[in-house]
């Protein structure tokens, strides 16, 4: 939630997403909600949990620079800068609007579990869950099996496919069937542009996902690390220090189970 102050001087200016740009140029959409007269960050900042690696007890700074963005860095529990990430070229998290779904909030209490990006379950329809390989998180590809799994759901033909991941971010990938030693689709493209910013490692386990049987544009995929430790999570009630200039904002990283 941002601080009452900053949202009286400049919530003019926020639209209903906001960009925060790291010092590497490394961008991060998030969505703008207002509830009840207070602005919450929501889809889209999680992105950053992984992105930085932070723990528990760090901080972020937020400093509003233009209409819409914000200038951010994070300190970890030392009081030290984290150094971003560089990439070649900058990342940049991007949210799927068309699957951000619209709440009704009045009278509902605002909770984390409401507002935290979360998968519509219905785009699980068909799914398959599989523990990463070292080819997996090195080559550029994640292979998926191809009988009942991409033969219901996609086919031989596709060469392209929009994947949503469990911040909301969407990044699009290429398909390449293989038939040896078996029918298989690789997913490339996106898929290591997104393990290098989620930091995915040999032996995670990812759940992937299609909406219906037939041809589909869109794979989704959930995440299934346990992690007890984020940044601030979507719709929790945070503590933060405003600063003097109401441009500024600083918020304690809290913990939070995913």
């Amino acid at each position: 939630m941002l601080p009452k102050p900053f949202v009286s001087d400049f919530g003019a200016s926020l639209g209903d997403y906001v960009t925060f740009i790291d010092p590497n140029n490394n961008q991060f959409e998030v969505m703008v909600e207002r509830i009840c007269g207070s602005v919450f960050l929501t889809t889209g900042f999680n992105a950053i949990r992984d992105f930085y690696d932070v723990r528990l007890g760090g901080t972020i700074m937020m400093v509003f620079t233009s209409a819409g963005q914000f200038g951010i860095n994070v300190i970890d529990r030392s009081g030290c800068v984290v150094d971003p990430p560089l990439f070649i070229p900058s990342m940049k998290f991007e949210i799927e609007k068309t699957i951000v779904p619209a709440f009704a909030y009045e009278g509902v209490p605002v909770t984390c579990e409401i507002l935290t990006f979360h998968h519509d379950e219905r785009n699980f329809q068909i799914s398959w869950e599989k523990n990463l390989t070292g080819f997996d998180v090195t080559s550029g590809f994640m292979m998926l099996i191809y009988k009942g799994l991409c033969d219901l759901t996609i086919g031989k033909k596709t060469t392209s496919l929009t994947m949503i991941d469990d911040c909301g971010n969407k990044w699009n990938c290429i398909t390449i069937f293989g038939s040896s030693p078996h029918h298989h689709i690789k997913l490339g493209g996106g898929w290591k542009r997104m393990v290098q910013a989620r930091r995915l490692d040999e032996g995670v386990m990812v759940k992937v996902g299609f909406s219906h049987a037939g041809m589909n544009d869109t794979i989704y995929i959930q995440v299934k690390r346990p992690t007890t430790v984020s940044l601030m999570s979507a719709g929790q009630l945070m503590e933060f220090n405003f600063y003097g200039l109401c441009s500024w904002i600083h918020f304690d990283l809290m913990e939070f189970s995913f």
